[in-house]
C-alpha cells in the first residue's frame, strides 16, 4: 500500500464529513461535467492507442501501455449513465488508482472527452443529487446525477458539475466490463 492510499480519505467519506478545501478535476463526458477528487488520479493523457481485446465486452475499450504495464481501458457511460459514445472518440484517459490496498485493486483507464480545469471545492456546497434533479432537468442535464457513483452536484462557472465517486467509478466500470449493469449485484 503507497503513502497515498494510507493518508487518503475517499471522496465519500469527505463529503459526508462536508470538508472544505477539496480539489477536483473536472472533465467531461458528452457534453456533460463531472468532477473527481484530484488525489485520486494518478495521470490525465491524450488517449493514444487503444489495444482492442478480443471478445472483451462492450464497456472495455482495449488495454493501453503506459510506462511497462497495460492498463483496462473502460468507457463511463454506463456507469455515469450517459448516451453511448457512438462513433465519438475520446479524446483523453484518466489513470485511476488502485484503491484501499486490495490486492485485486490495480489502476484502470477511464476514457473522456476532455479534461477541463483543476477546481477547489468547499464541500459544504455540495447539493444532494435528487434535490438537483428539477435543475438538471431545467438545464437539459443528462441524468448522470441518478447513479450512486455520484455524490452530488456544485456549480462551476454556471454550470452543474456532478461529483464522482472516483472508487464507484471504477468498479462500475469494471462491472459494465464483465457484462453486468450498473449498480447490479452478482450472485
Amino acid at each position: 500500500m503507497s503513502q497515498r492510499d494510507v493518508t487518503r480519505v475517499s471522496l465519500r467519506e469527505q463529503v459526508r464529513a462536508r470538508a472544505d478545501g477539496v480539489e477536483l478535476l473536472l472533465f467531461r463526458v458528452g457534453g456533460d461535467l463531472f468532477a473527481t477528487d484530484l488525489l485520486a488520479i494518478e495521470e490525465a493523457l491524450e488517449l493514444g492507442d487503444v489495444h482492442p481485446v478480443p471478445g472483451a465486452p462492450p464497456a472495455m475499450l482495449g488495454v493501453l501501455g503506459l510506462r511497462g504495464r497495460l492498463l483496462p481501458v473502460y468507457s463511463p457511460e454506463a456507469a455515469l449513465r450517459q448516451p453511448p459514445r457512438g462513433d465519438r472518440r475520446a479524446a483523453y484517459a484518466l489513470v485511476l488508482s488502485a484503491f484501499g490496498g486490495q490486492e485485486a485493486s490495480r489502476p484502470v483507464a477511464v476514457a473522456v472527452d476532455d479534461v477541463e480545469d483543476v477546481h477547489r471545492v468547499d464541500l459544504r456546497d455540495v447539493q444532494d443529487p435528487g434535490a438537483a434533479r428539477a435543475v438538471e432537468s431545467a438545464e437539459a442535464g443528462a441524468g448522470a446525477v441518478e447513479h450512486d457513483a455520484v455524490l452530488g452536484v456544485v456549480r462551476w462557472n454556471g454550470e452543474i458539475v456532478a461529483l464522482v465517486d472516483p472508487e464507484a467509478l471504477a468498479a462500475a466500470c469494471a462491472a459494465a466490463g464483465e457484462g453486468q449493469t450498473p449498480g447490479e449485484e452478482t450472485a
